[in-house]
């Protein structure tokens, strides 16, 4: 792959950071990644167990180790000084593939320790697993992939073991479907 093409890719990828966040105000869902320390320290959690190499979702990959202000929630890029970074990974993608990534899991979701740029690199191409080594943390209060921070300690706080999801606002049909045909648009390279 040339470099045309990662540059191209990588300012697809970060335009669709307005995008992802319009569609996350109206939905109510979250756009920011979460921060591991800050749900490390809400749940009380400790030492993690290694598990084996695994493909996992990368969907339920939803925070990060120390870069959770960088990439947005779907992982696309918020700044141009990572464009570098990321068009070196979006070669490797296309050259040899890359090493399998590290991630904390907490429940049912994980939080990235190494490889923010080849997560988002594998899902501006479309990629939906990706293998992984894990350290897992138990915890008794389940995390959703739609979940922020407030929620998790609302959840621990007065329903620790619910198996119901906080409740937020509802998606508009409507606007979903404006979405669905916007990120078409950009998937056929008109954004």
């Amino acid at each position: 792959m040339s470099i045309v093409k990662s540059i191209q890719a990588f300012e697809k990828a970060n335009n669709r950071v307005i995008w992802e966040k319009l569609y996350n105000a109206i939905t109510g869902r979250p756009h920011e990644l979460l921060s591991f320390e800050a749900v490390k320290e809400a749940l009380d959690l400790k030492i993690g167990v290694t598990k084996e190499l695994q493909e996992i979702e990368l969907s339920r990959i939803i925070g990060s180790v120390g870069r959770h202000q960088a990439f947005t929630r779907a992982f696309s890029p918020k700044h141009k000084w990572t464009r570098s970074r990321w068009q070196g990974i979006d070669q490797l993608f296309y050259k040899s593939g890359f090493e399998p990534i590290k991630v904390y899991q907490v429940g049912n979701v994980y939080f990235v320790e190494d490889g923010n740029h080849r997560i988002s690199v594998s899902r501006a191409h479309g990629v939906k697993t990706i293998e992984a080594y894990v350290v897992e943390y138990q915890t008794d209060v389940p995390i959703y992939i739609n979940d922020d921070l407030p929620s998790i300690v609302q959840r621990k706080n007065g329903a620790a073991g619910s198996q119901t999801q906080t409740k937020r606002r509802p998606a508009y049909n409507l606007l979903g479907d404006i979405w669905q045909w916007v990120k078409i648009q950009f998937q056929h390279g008109m954004g």
